[in-house]
């Protein structure tokens, strides 16, 4: 019985007993959008873009106004006495009338202060650097959401075309234990007929048995691949899925490209280039101590006292406008030297760039030789896989007419499947080459 009967067969078998669980299929695309929503160090990447949002919030607190109200309540609880003229007295005292005193009450029992103030930043450099500086690193995290996801994605790329890869090699190995099973049974029964020696058959059944240790090795090799897989994309790791997108399905061998569109999108390209621009206004906000600081403010208040109940008895109103000049005089030579610093690192920036670019063209260019390999290969194995499969085919019939000895049979087998598992290699070869090139282009 064929092996894929037997599949059949027992697939029909686990529904009859009611023990089937379906699997869930996950295409190339499916399983990319998994990753996406459910990548912790995507979750993570999130995060610094929320936290860039209120770094921009409060530099805007810097720039827009303040406005603040206060309330104020006293309970005298002590009377104030104090001497106070009620008078002058009839007798004059060498020419001069006396006045009369009377200690009074000074202070009431209640006092009451209502106030409403607004500060507002006229001119501060510093403040508004500080919101260009805010409002940069908001642009860089978002860059740096972007490349650690270009990342991630390119990683689940080869982590799915490698389980497939793992996958293929399994078929490959069982096809070749099937095969060599149906030789050593086909053998035995020549053996008992008296068509062929016993030599033959038991070597038959060694090269059959030896197949088991292979097939072990890959189910678990790829076993392990779909963990892996599973653990990427948050799947729950009992949950059963199949990979839909064959592994036989590849681009096609890409063309030449302008090194100053794949530099424009770049996303570490671009990061440097607005760490230089943050390095910038980081100077700038350094600067800026140099430069004076205006502010205004308005403030209205109503004050009053009262006795027993009454908290406000003839309030007073105020209303003030006020402005304040801040004059940097001397510093100590601290701001000169921030500002020289930030110079040095922008200095410092420049020849990262420069070497980044040069990286960058590299890489592109090694990326495309190996994609031209990886494709040679591809070509190579194609017209090699169908050469040894006629090979095997004929070795296995000449076999059986005894035109052969199994040894001869074994090498025509190896050469199969050392064939086929290189197309498989070239082929996944050529797609993690392929994602990395894309990633180097920046798409």
């Amino acid at each position: 019985m064929k092996r894929s009967v037997k599949k059949i067969l027992f697939l029909c078998a686990l529904v009859c007993a009611g023990g089937f669980a379906a699997a869930e299929d996950y295409s190339l695309e499916g399983y990319l959008e998994q990753v996406e929503k459910y990548s912790k160090d995507l979750s993570l990447s999130r995060k610094n873009v929320e936290q860039a949002e209120l770094v921009v919030r409060q530099a805007w607190a810097a720039v827009l106004p303040t406005i603040f109200a206060q309330v104020g309540y006293k309970r005298n609880l002590l009377d104030i006495k104090q001497p106070q003229p009620i008078g002058a007295s009839t007798t004059a005292m060498g020419g001069i009338y006396p006045l009369a005193l009377q200690k009074m009450d000074v202070n009431k029992d209640n006092e009451v202060t209502l106030a409403l103030g607004l500060n507002q930043v006229i001119f501060n450099k510093k403040a508004f650097a500080g919101l260009k500086y805010g409002k940069e690193y908001q642009n860089i995290s978002g860059i740096a959401y972007d490349e650690t996801k270009s990342v991630i994605l390119t990683a689940a790329k080869k982590a799915y075309f490698g389980a497939l890869l793992l996958q293929n090699v399994l078929t490959v190995r069982e096809d070749a234990q099937e095969n060599d099973r149906a030789v050593w049974e086909n053998m035995k029964k020549r053996y008992e007929a008296g068509l062929a020696q016993e030599l033959e058959m038991l070597r038959a059944e060694v090269t059959w048995q030896s197949r088991t240790p292979e097939v072990t090795q890959a189910r678990r090799d790829l076993k392990i691949a779909l963990l892996q897989l599973k653990n990427l994309a948050g799947i729950d790791i009992n949950e059963e899925i199949v990979l839909t997108t064959p592994l036989a399905e590849f681009p096609a061998l890409p063309g030449e490209v302008d090194i100053e569109e794949c530099l424009a999108r770049r996303g570490d390209y671009t990061l440097l280039l607005r760490q230089k621009r943050l390095t910038e206004i980081s100077a700038e906000v350094a600067a800026a101590d140099h430069y004076p600081t205006v502010s205004a403010s308005l403030n209205l208040a109503r004050t009053g006292s009262g006795d027993k109940a009454k908290l406000m008895e003839s309030p007073i109103n105020s209303l003030q406008l006020g402005v304040t000049i801040g004059l940097p005089i001397f510093s100590g030579g601290a701001v000169s030297s921030q500002v020289q610093s930030e110079k040095i690192d922008i200095a410092k920036q420049d020849t990262e760039i420069a070497k980044k670019r040069e990286d960058i063209q590299t890489e592109i260019t090694q990326l495309e030789l190996s994609l031209r390999e990886a494709w040679q290969r591809i070509e190579t194995s194609q017209k090699t896989q169908e050469t040894a499969q006629r090979a095997y085919n004929l070795a296995r019939l000449s076999l059986e007419n005894g035109l052969i000895t199994q040894l001869e049979l074994n090498d025509s087998a190896v050469q199969l499947e050392q064939v086929q598992l290189g197309y498989y290699s070239a082929v996944y070869d050529y797609l993690s080459r392929y994602f990395d090139w894309e990633k180097a282009l920046g798409l």
